[in-house]
C-alpha cells in the first residue's frame, strides 16, 4: 500500500501564479497599444480585477486636488463619475503617501470614510498608486468579505499600476506631440496663405507694369523706325536703330518676367498637339538666320528626320528659339552653332551646341536660377538671366529635362529631352536617327 503525501503550499500555488503572470503579461502588452485613456481604463479596470480574483476594481486619475473615479469593473455600484477630495479617500491617501494601502476591514480604519462605504457591498481592499513619484492616480481592488491582501497580490496590482503610468505619460506625450504638430501645420498654413497672397499680387504688379511697359516700347519702336524713315544721315538712322534695337531687348526682358511670374505661380498652360520637330527645328533657323549672319557664325543643324512629340508647340519654340539666341549671343565671329535632333532610348533630344565662351563649372549648377548670369556672359551681352530658367520650367512641364555640358573644343551644348509620345498617347514611334 502507496502512502500519499500532500503537496506543499508552493506546490498548490504555482499554477495560480503562472495564470496571474499570464494576466499580467497580457495586460502589459495591451497596455502597450492603447492610443487614448479610456483605452487604459478598460484595460485596466478588468485586469485588475482578475490579478486579485477581487470582487471589484476601480481606476482613479488625480484630478487637481480630487480623486477622480472614472471606471469600475464590480458585482455592484461603488462610485464610478464621482469626486472626492484627496484628504477624505484611500486613493488619495495613497497617492499622497505614494505607497499602497492593504486594508482588511474598513470599518476598523480611520482612512476610510465610512459613510461613503457603507451603500456598497466593500468589506476589504487593497488600493496601490499609479506611479509611486508625482503619483497620476490609483488603483483599488474590493472585496465583500474579509481578506488581508498578500504581498504577492500587492506586488501584481503595483506592476500593472506601473505598466498603467507608462501608457497615461505616453499617451500624454503623444497628445502634445500631436497638439504641437496641429498648431505648427496651422502656422505654416497661415504663412503659406500669407505668402501666396504676396505672389499672387507681386505677379499681378508685373503684369501691369508690364502692360504699361509694353505700351511705350510699341510707341518707341514706331517713332524710331517712322524717324529713321525720314533721316538722311546715316549717323542719325543709327541712332535710330540703336533706340529701336534697345526698345526691342527691354521688351525681351519684360516678355521673360512675365513668363517667369507666371510660371512660378504654376499659371503655365500647355495646349499639347503632335509637334513636328524637323519643322520646329527649321523655323528657329529661319528666324535667327539672319542675326547669326548678322555676327559672322555659322548656324546649322542635322536633318532629324520624321520625328514628333507631344507638346505645346508655342511654348517648345520659346524654348528652342531661346537656346538658339544664346548660342549666337555667346559665339564670336567665326564660330559654329549646330542643331542636332535624334531620338535616345525613349526620349526625344533636341542638342544646340557652340563653340563660343562656354560656362564655367561652378556656374553650370546655377545657370538655370532665375536672374543668375555666369560672370562670361555678363561681360559678353546684355540679357535678364531668366530665359534659361523660363526654358527648364517649360520643359519640365512637359516631363522633359534641360541640361547642359561643355562642348568638345570650348563651348557649351544645352540639350533638351522630351519623352518621344504621352504615356496616354497609343501611336506608333516615327523612325528617327538615334542621338548619342
Amino acid at each position: 500500500m502507496t502512502v500519499g503525501t500532500q503537496p506543499s503550499a508552493a506546490a498548490q500555488e504555482a499554477p495560480l501564479r503562472q495564470q496571474e503572470l499570464q494576466e499580467l503579461v497580457g495586460a502589459v502588452q495591451r497596455l502597450s497599444l492603447a492610443t487614448t485613456l479610456r483605452d487604459v481604463q478598460e484595460i485596466v479596470r478588468s485586469a485588475a480585477r482578475r490579478l486579485t480574483g477581487a470582487d471589484g476594481a476601480t481606476f482613479v486619475i488625480r484630478d487637481g486636488d480630487c480623486c477622480y473615479y472614472v471606471d469600475e469593473d464590480a458585482i455592484s455600484p461603488l462610485w464610478k463619475g464621482r469626486r472626492f477630495p484627496l484628504e477624505s479617500c484611500i486613493s488619495g491617501w495613497a497617492m499622497l503617501n505614494r505607497r499602497a494601502a492593504a486594508i482588511e476591514d474598513i470599518y476598523e480604519d480611520d482612512r476610510i470614510p465610512h459613510e461613503a462605504y457603507r451603500p456598497t457591498f466593500v468589506r476589504s481592499l487593497l488600493m496601490v498608486p499609479i506611479r509611486t513619484r508625482d503619483p497620476l492616480g490609483a488603483i483599488g481592488n474590493y472585496w465583500a468579505a474579509a481578506h488581508l491582501a498578500s504581498e504577492q497580490e500587492r506586488r501584481l496590482l503595483q506592476a500593472l499600476a506601473d505598466s498603467t503610468a507608462v501608457a497615461i505619460e505616453r499617451i500624454r506625450v503623444y497628445a502634445e506631440l500631436e497638439q504641437r504638430v496641429r498648431a505648427r501645420t496651422t502656422e505654416l498654413e497661415a504663412t503659406n496663405a500669407r505668402l501666396a497672397e504676396l505672389d499672387e499680387l507681386r505677379r499681378r504688379l508685373v503684369h501691369s507694369a508690364s502692360h504699361e511697359l509694353r505700351n511705350a516700347l510699341v510707341a518707341i519702336c514706331w517713332f524710331s523706325d517712322s524717324l529713321a524713315g525720314r533721316l538722311g544721315d546715316n549717323i542719325d538712322k543709327e541712332q535710330a536703330e540703336q533706340i529701336r534695337r534697345s526698345a526691342a531687348r527691354i521688351s525681351a526682358v519684360v516678355d521673360d518676367l512675365v513668363a517667369s511670374a507666371d510660371l512660378e505661380q504654376e499659371q503655365i498652360h500647355l495646349r499639347r498637339e503632335e509637334v513636328d520637330v524637323a519643322a520646329l527645328v527649321s523655323d528657329s533657323l529661319a528666324a535667327y538666320g539672319a542675326a547669326a549672319d548678322a555676327k559672322l557664325v555659322v548656324l546649322s543643324a542635322s536633318e532629324p528626320g520624321p520625328l514628333v512629340v507631344d507638346g505645346d508647340r508655342v511654348r517648345l519654340a520659346q524654348v528652342l528659339d531661346n537656346l538658339v539666341a544664346n548660342a549666337i549671343k555667346y559665339t564670336g565671329a567665326g564660330g559654329r552653332v549646330e542643331v542636332a535632333a535624334g531620338v535616345a532610348q525613349d526620349d526625344v533630344v533636341l542638342r544646340v551646341a557652340d563653340d563660343g565662351i562656354g560656362i564655367g563649372g561652378e556656374d553650370k549648377e546655377r545657370v538655370f536660377d532665375p536672374f543668375f548670369r555666369a560672370q562670361a556672359a555678363r561681360a559678353t551681352a546684355p540679357g535678364s538671366g531668366l530665359g534659361l530658367h523660363v526654358s527648364r520650367t517649360i520643359v519640365a512641364a512637359h516631363g522633359g529635362s534641360l541640361t547642359v555640358r561643355d562642348t568638345p573644343g570650348g563651348g557649351a551644348t544645352f540639350e533638351l529631352r522630351l519623352p518621344r509620345r504621352s504615356r496616354s498617347s497609343g501611336r506608333p514611334r516615327d523612325r528617327a536617327p538615334a542621338i548619342g
